[in-house]
Formats: C-alpha cells, structure tokens, sequence
C-alpha cells in the first residue's frame, strides 16, 4: 500500500528549504547533481551593449546631471488610455447636449427650425364668419392661399365672392398666436 504523499503544490517535507526566488539544486525539473540525462548543459550569458561614457546612463550621486548629448532623440509620446477616453466622453456628452438644446429650442413656441402655418380650411372658414356676422355679408367661394406663415404684423389677402361680386379681401395678422384681422370690403 503507498503511503500518500504531501498535497498537491505542497513543498516536499524531504527536500531542504529553498530561499525565494532561488532555483533548486538542479534546476527546475532537473535531477539535484545537475544536467538532466541526455541533454547538454546550457550556459546563460548575458550580453550588455557598449555604452558611450555620459550617454544613456543616470548620473550617480553627487554627480551633475548630463545633458544625453545630440544623437538622443526621445521615443514617441504617447497619451494616458484614461485621459483620451474621458476626453472622448466629455466631447460626446457635449454634442449631446448642444443637440438637445437646439432641439428643444428649434421646436419650441415654434423656434427658428418649425414655422407655424394657418390651416387654409379654418382660415378660409373664418375669414367666411367674418364677413357675414361681423360685417353682415352674403359671402361664398373664399379662397386664402396655402402656407401662410403666421408672424405677427404681415398681411395677405384671401380672394372671396361677396354680395355676388368678386373681391379682394385684406388680412392683418395681429400677434404670433395666429390671430386676425379681416379688412373691410
């Protein structure tokens, strides 16, 4: 029966206790006496680039600090991830709101992007009430043009039979609301 061993990932209780960081006698994964059978032995060499003296070094302490000379040039800049998202952020939020803005001002009480129209039938039926209750008129057949644009202090004139006869018939707008005056004939 075999005993079982240490947990898994648990230090061998057997093996002498290693400092941090410091490869076991043999290497990782090698046997304790060292190079695994078979295989050759390989040496690591690091290898430094030569340095000009005062060129790429930090002065040391007590040493004035060195300008890197004229063949130094520095790596391209490059901006924070977090500062060019938020930049990103701020500028989409910006045009959201210049949008509604003019949005909300554009439609409102109509603004500059909807213009307020007479309704040609209801201007027509009531230029017709005018001129019959108003001014005592036997009048029919009154056509105003389609699209007048209400603003306060324009005029337009509607074409209407009155009396029998064929007129003229003025029209001040009085205020922005769409209210009315019509001229006598």
């Amino acid at each position: 029966m075999n005993t079982p061993g240490p947990p898994y990932g648990a230090p061998d209780p057997s093996a002498e206790p290693q400092a941090w960081g410091q490869q076991p006698p043999g290497g990782w994964g090698g046997p304790a006496g060292g190079a695994q059978q078979g295989w050759p032995q390989a040496q690591q060499t690091w290898h430094q680039p030569p340095q000009n003296p005062g060129r790429g070094r930090q002065p040391g302490p007590g040493q004035p600090h060195r300008n890197p000379g004229p063949d130094w040039h520095p790596g391209p800049q490059q901006q924070p991830a977090a500062g060019g998202r938020t930049r990103r952020i701020v500028i989409i939020a910006a045009i959201v709101v210049v949008v509604a803005a003019v949005g909300v001002l554009g439609f409102w009480k109509p603004g500059f992007l909807a213009t307020r129209v007479f309704d040609q039938a209801a201007l027509q039926d009531g230029v017709t009430q005018v001129l019959t209750r108003d001014y005592g008129h036997e009048v029919s057949d009154v056509r105003c043009a389609d699209g007048i644009t209400v603003a306060a202090g324009t005029s337009f004139t509607c074409e209407a039979t009155v009396d029998g006869e064929r007129v003229t018939v003025p029209i001040m707008i009085t205020s922005d609301d769409g209210h009315y005056q019509v001229g006598r004939v």
